[in-house]
């Protein structure tokens, strides 16, 4: 049997995470030698070189980036075990949970979820981040964040996904567009010019669809929010489009106008997306259950015939009831139940 230890495992994860052994070394406040003995040992036992140095970085082997999700899974298992309230009891525990969103998530899910998680954690402290998608996955395996809320793909195996609503898009333009009417052509969506959303907010699918058509719109402005359209849309004849319940509130508040798209696109899923952990995490299991309460209607106050959300007693494993994406459970929401959303 090999002959290793946690210092060992500690070492790997943060030369990996790292790609330095003096920084390695740093964080665990080591010596760099101590650092390189624990690789020579992990080497020998791997057989495999593990890190090459390239310039001023250890850069991974095909068998280490293959070892490393492993690795930095169990290192984490052991230290939510060890690290973890004895009991999570959410009406005392003052934990800190960090949640990354969206601007249009923070205007129109968050209060819901505040609403929830004070009542049953009064002393609870959430911290909001922006979201990047291009670093959500690595900001939650690392957890440098609890949970993420966003529309768009995250196929990552070690990143749980529940989905949460759907909604589709639509059109929206300004209220005096003297060309566009409530379901122009192709040909007249293609003529105008557009206002289009980065990469970053999850909503890029309407350009790649007109693409897979055939087409190219003609973009005029990229933007990284919906909420600067009813300013952008304003003073210019620009096409837009957004999920239907953000445009039709913009619409109601007299600041655009919507119209129907002349194709078909998917529609804008949004999901929450946790960590997976083994053994599961009690508070993390709570965090994600109390979400997906809130957001599915969920209400602190308990109901004729139904009783309040469950104790903390519940949370002592991973709640695997809750359906995931791929298995709905009855009382998820229908597509534009939510508001406001992301």
């Amino acid at each position: 049997m090999s002959h290793y230890d946690l210092g060992m495992v500690r070492a790997f994860v943060q030369v990996y995470e790292t790609g330095s052994v003096r920084e390695a070394s740093e964080n665990l406040f080591v010596t760099q030698p101590a650092v390189s003995y624990s690789l020579g040992k992990l080497r020998r036992i791997f057989g495999d070189e593990l890190f090459v140095r390239r310039g001023h970085r250890m850069h991974p082997t095909e068998k280490a980036s293959a070892l490393y999700p492993r690795l930095r899974q169990a290192l984490q298992s052991l230290e939510d075990v060890m690290g973890q309230e004895p009991v999570f009891e959410p009406a005392v525990s003052s934990r800190t949970f960090t949640l990354q969103l969206t601007d249009l998530a923070i205007h129109g899910l968050l209060p819901r979820i505040l609403r929830v998680t004070k009542h049953y954690a009064p002393h609870l402290r959430i911290q909001v981040q922006p979201l990047q998608l291009s670093r959500v996955a690595d900001d939650l395996f690392h957890e440098r964040a609890d949970a993420a809320i966003f529309s768009g793909p995250l196929s990552v195996p070690e990143i749980r996904q529940d989905l949460l609503f759907a909604q589709d898009y639509v059109g929206v333009c300004s209220p005096r567009h003297p060309r566009i009417g409530t379901r122009p052509a192709l040909g007249e969506y293609l003529a105008e010019k557009h206002v289009v959303f980065s990469h970053e907010s999850g909503h890029d699918g309407i350009p790649r669809r007109v693409e897979a058509l055939g087409h190219r719109l003609e973009v005029a402005v990229d933007v990284p929010s919906f909420m600067v359209l009813p300013n952008v849309l304003s003073d210019t004849h620009f096409l837009a489009y957004a999920p239907r319940i953000t445009a039709e509130n913009f619409e109601a508040e007299g600041k655009v106008r919507t119209f129907e798209l002349p194709f078909e696109v998917p529609p804008s899923e949004a999901s929450l997306y946790t960590l997976k952990r083994t053994p599961a995490s009690p508070p993390h299991a709570w965090l994600r259950r109390i979400i997906r309460f809130a957001l599915a209607g969920g209400t602190p106050e308990p109901q004729e015939g139904r009783p309040p959300f469950p104790p903390s007693d519940v949370f002592l494993a991973d709640d695997d009831g809750w359906a995931g994406a791929d298995q709905p459970s009855a009382d998820q929401p229908s597509v534009g139940q939510l508001g406001a959303d992301d």
